[in-house]
């Protein structure tokens, strides 16, 4: 098998500038043509990078985390997708932590070993709320995705209140009064976040009292339940905002089971703007999170800190924006 060495010896490069094209970093150092040359060798010899070795001779592992308590939903997935591409554009791999592993050490591992990555992204990490960073903190550079704002990390924070609070407009202003929010579970402590926020300072406004109700899950299912229950009670809302899209189109077909049409007997906003919502009957008017260029966000200022970590604290405010369609 071929080595760094015989590729440099082909290319009549050094053995640093072999592993630097190789790697994707720090190419800016590199001419074109050189890079071209290294990676035309490193092609004819049939050179494999080994990822043990490098981790062991860089200091790097060339792989990022990206680290999410759920998967399974659609929203989840597009996030995965455009954080893969904008990873592997730079040369780098990335690997998805499950929010049940250990958020404290997320890790590669290629064959038995065990190798620490080089960075993390994290969607709504443990101890967001106030950035108590303690022993539970990965120790590598980690940029946080999170509509809470949170301090001494770098954040991409998505404003989903200016988009809720669009969203609580549209339906106050087409004479919904009797507006029921579907959500996660309550307890004390919970926090509020921007999406109920929204709703409660909008009801205050007009001096009608909140309609909570929780759902089993922020999932297709959950949803349905939850707007089954609540459209079958002796006063129906006519209007329900929901914690996002899967619990929206669950209540869609909640309200179509009880024989109710939506958006006439009762209209229903979600949020995030899955492709599913815009195939559904009636299409969902929803909130739209740009993923996209959340997570082209997150790898520039994950990167930025893996080049220099001593680079002050970065947050950036990803807007959001409401989609109207016919659900409402």
């Amino acid at each position: 098998m071929a080595t760094i060495t015989d590729v440099a010896a082909a290319a009549g490069v050094s053995k640093a500038t072999v592993s630097r094209v190789l790697s994707g970093r720090a190419l800016a150092i590199v001419a074109p043509e050189t890079a071209a040359r290294v990676r035309r060798a490193a092609e004819e010899l049939g050179y494999q990078a080994n990822p043990v070795a490098a981790a062991l001779a860089t200091g790097r592992t060339g792989i990022v985390a990206l680290w999410m308590r759920k998967l399974h939903q659609a929203f989840f997935a597009s996030m995965i997708q455009h954080a893969s591409e904008s990873v592997r554009a730079a040369g780098y791999e990335l690997i998805v932590e499950h929010g049940h592993a250990e958020f404290a050490r997320p890790s590669f591992r290629p064959h038995r070993p065990q190798f620490p990555v080089d960075g993390l992204i994290a969607h709504e990490p443990p101890g967001v709320e106030g950035m108590e960073q303690g022993a539970d903190w990965p120790d590598v550079p980690v940029v946080a995705i999170t509509e809470r704002r949170c301090e001494g990390i770098d954040t991409v924070r998505i404003d989903l209140l200016a988009g809720a609070q669009q969203a609580m407009d549209h339906l106050l202003d087409r004479g919904r009064r009797r507006i029921a929010y579907l959500g996660g579970p309550t307890y004390e402590g919970h926090p509020v976040l921007d999406r109920e926020r929204a709703y409660l300072s909008a009801l205050r406004r007009i001096g009608e009292e909140p309609w909570h109700v929780a759902t089993t899950g922020d999932h297709y299912r959950g949803g349905h339940e939850a707007a089954l229950e609540l459209l079958r009670a002796p006063q129906v809302p006519d209007a329900i905002f929901c914690h996002n899209d899967e619990v929206a189109l669950g209540a869609v077909r909640a309200a179509l089971d009880l024989g109710m049409r939506v958006p006439e007997d009762v209209a229903i906003v979600g949020c995030d703007d899955i492709e599913a919502g815009q195939y559904s009957e009636p299409p969902i008017t929803t909130i739209h999170v740009p993923v996209e260029a959340v997570m082209e966000h997150a790898w520039r200022l994950l990167s930025r800190r893996i080049e220099d970590p001593q680079r002050p604290v970065t947050t950036i405010q990803v807007p959001t924006r409401l989609i109207v369609r016919r659900s409402s």
